[in-house]
């Protein structure tokens, strides 16, 4: 509800009260907000075993603008920014911290990023080292060598990928997402609904092709259900593992559905990464879900005018999800803030985490 409807409507049943009063109680909370979905956030990265993310477009002070969601089982946050870059993404789940960290995680999105081997073995020597600056970082690139512009770009993201992975995520945590260039980092899996998705769009020219798309998209997910099955009970994986061979293989005479193909050929590990990671999800759906609200807000209210609005939209929308992925009454939680006694919900959110971990190991 936007804040003229909300004066509307508190008009209406005999309250009287300034549109600028109204204003001013909800900007109150914005700061308290914004720092318990930060503590959601944090929760979230320490404990899940998976993390999703999307992000849309969500205008602010009459500039294009995109709101990130990040997101798992038990919680959901949202950040906007205006930006969808690389860097954004990073400096959302950095949270603040700054600094460079060579690690694995550094050195393989050198590797991921086609670094040629001279300067990985460079690298290699320095792992373990963490540079709190940028200017310390690089002070290192010019002594390794590195002067070109775009790989200096990408050493500087594996640097702060390496400080996010050992400071940030809990060890061995799966990223989730529709593979867009923003997200397509960490330790990754796809989402086979995107990676499907342009079959449907395609038009045949003739009753042979579509005849074609019809099958292929049978195949794929016929496998995907193999998938599912097999990453849920640790059975029949070199099967399902042939059965993505013979799919990715497949003679077609339809260029975009050899393009398909393809992609599933290129991200194999990716699209099968549920294989080695039991109940893992093989889709973003829940992501894509959770970031409609942002959607329907923008439908109706068009965008936020302020650094304070924006900063309460976010943090509301991230409790308010939460509470709904945690099992809790938001008003509830609402009725408990205004009492000065909130809910801890980054507590619940380890808790949930933390009870799943140990029924699996009791299991």
């Amino acid at each position: 509800m936007t804040q003229p409807a909300l004066f509307e409507f508190v008009c209406s049943i005999g309250i009287q009260i300034s549109e600028g009063q109204i204003h001013n109680i909800l900007m109150k909370e914005s700061e308290g907000y914004s720092k318990h979905s930060e503590a959601i956030l944090s929760a979230g990265l320490k404990e899940a075993p998976y993390i999703r993310t999307d992000d849309t477009g969500s205008r602010h002070q009459n500039q294009r603008g995109y709101c990130t969601h990040i997101g798992g089982q038990y919680f959901a946050y949202y950040k906007t920014t205006t930006s969808k870059s690389r860097l954004n993404f990073l400096q959302i789940l950095a949270q603040g911290k700054k600094g460079y960290m060579m690690n694995d995680a550094f050195i393989w999105h050198l590797f991921s990023n086609g670094v040629e081997d001279d300067f990985l073995n460079a690298f290699e020597a320095y792992k373990g080292k963490q540079y709190n600056t940028k200017k310390g970082m690089n002070r290192l690139l010019n002594k390794i060598g590195v002067t070109n512009k775009k790989l200096r770009l990408i050493c500087l993201e594996a640097g702060l990928i390496g400080l996010i992975q050992e400071k940030q995520l809990k060890s061995g945590q799966i990223l989730i997402s529709d593979r867009a260039g923003q997200f397509a980092i960490l330790d990754h899996a796809g989402c086979w609904v995107h990676m499907e998705r342009p079959l449907r769009k395609l038009l045949a020219s003739t009753p042979e092709i579509e005849t074609e798309i019809q099958q292929v998209r049978e195949v794929i997910w016929r496998l995907y259900t193999l998938v599912k099955e097999a990453s849920l009970s640790q059975q029949g994986k070199e099967e399902v593992s042939k059965a993505y061979d013979i799919l990715v293989s497949r003679e077609v005479i339809s260029p975009g559905v050899r393009e398909v193909l393809n992609n599933f050929k290129n991200y194999r590990e990716e699209m099968l990464k549920a294989l080695d990671h039991p109940g893992l999800p093989l889709h973003n759906n829940d992501s894509e879900r959770d970031i409609r609200r942002v959607v329907k807000f923008r439908d109706v209210s068009g965008r936020t005018k302020s650094e304070e609005g924006k900063q309460f939209r976010d943090g509301l929308m991230t409790l308010k999800q939460t509470c709904y992925r945690i099992g809790q009454n938001f008003w509830e939680c609402l009725r408990s803030w205004f009492r000065e006694k909130p809910i801890d919900l980054a507590k619940h959110v380890r808790l949930c985490y933390r009870t799943d971990s140990i029924s699996a190991m009791s299991f």
